[in-house]
């Protein structure tokens, strides 16, 4: 089965790959063949496109939505390699600290 041409340019504008464009147009059709029990009639094309623009919609609000939640999500990694970079640092002078310490009880001055 030929995918319609405008796939690619609907993914673009959801901000989709054309790939995941691909499965959607896939479950699409598999959900128009089942809900009118026809294959290739002009009703089966118009619930294959219906379907697609409600799984394209659904798709891209989740994308959006992500999108919009990354900079927290980045904000806290960031965070949490800071502290993991601090603690590295704290046990790093703390080691060296104890060899210096160490090394100054055992060579009097």
């Amino acid at each position: 089965m030929k995918s319609p041409k405008l796939l690619p340019w609907l993914a673009r504008s959801a901000g989709l790959s054309d790939a995941r464009i691909g499965q959607l147009w896939l479950d699409a059709t598999q959900y128009a063949a089942n809900a009118t029990g026809e294959h290739e009639t002009h009703r089966y094309w118009k619930v294959a496109h219906e379907r697609l623009i409600d799984l394209v919609d659904a798709e891209s609000m989740l994308c959006a939505s992500s999108r919009e939640a990354a900079p927290w999500i980045m904000l806290q990694t960031h965070i949490s390699m800071g502290a993991l970079v601090l603690t590295g640092l704290i046990a790093e002078v703390s080691a060296n600290l104890r060899s210096w310490l160490t090394r100054a009880s055992h060579h009097p001055v």
